[in-house]
């Protein structure tokens, strides 16, 4: 199931028979998109990704997400993409204690204290402002315990080469204690 897809899908207030029609597909066809029976032909991912503002490799990334698995699951790297409304859209490797898919459709402020999420934001924003790649040090409160992030930041484009999105990569530099 594409959970996240339907997360999405509903965050923009759409159905299944809008989002199908947009994309010059049956209703029933997206259905089977949404709950994972079918994967997309490159053309409809990407026309489902630009209505919903996603990147369209989300759609691939199962097929291809083991080999990440194995060398980044006992990591502390977070990899993540954003709409421009800074909602998540993916999340790889997360650091805290839930699922990745909850995340989608969710802003940094719906997971943690502002004190800590200000400084990810202005980022995320500075990124979309300028197009530039960017990075910090910022100090998240994970788990009860304070934890420094060097995190770099990057514009995500569509097909267009219009912004859709920040994507950004954290690497937990706290000492180890």
């Amino acid at each position: 199931m594409r959970e996240w897809l339907k997360v999405l899908r509903k965050e923009k207030g759409f159905t299944q028979e809008y989002v199908a029609s947009l994309c010059h597909i049956d209703r029933a066809y997206y259905a089977q998109i949404e709950s994972g029976k079918r994967t997309p032909s490159l053309q409809i991912a990407e026309k489902i990704a630009d209505i919903l503002s996603f990147n369209c490799s989300n759609f691939y990334v199962d097929y291809f997400i083991e080999p990440l698995q194995a060398s980044l699951s006992d990591l502390p790297i977070t990899f993540t993409h954003c709409d421009l409304d800074l909602k998540y859209t993916w999340v790889f490797n997360s650091q805290v204690d839930f699922e990745d898919n909850w995340l989608i459709g969710k802003q940094i402020y719906d997971i943690m204290d502002e004190s800590y999420s200000d400084k990810l934001v202005a980022l995320k924003k500075e990124v979309i402002r300028t197009g530039e790649i960017k990075k910090e040090v910022i100090a998240f409160s994970l788990n009860g315990e304070e934890r420094d992030y060097l995190t770099y930041a990057k514009p995500l484009y569509n097909k267009k080469n219009s912004i859709v999105g920040v994507a950004t990569a954290a690497m937990d530099i706290s000492k180890v204690k």
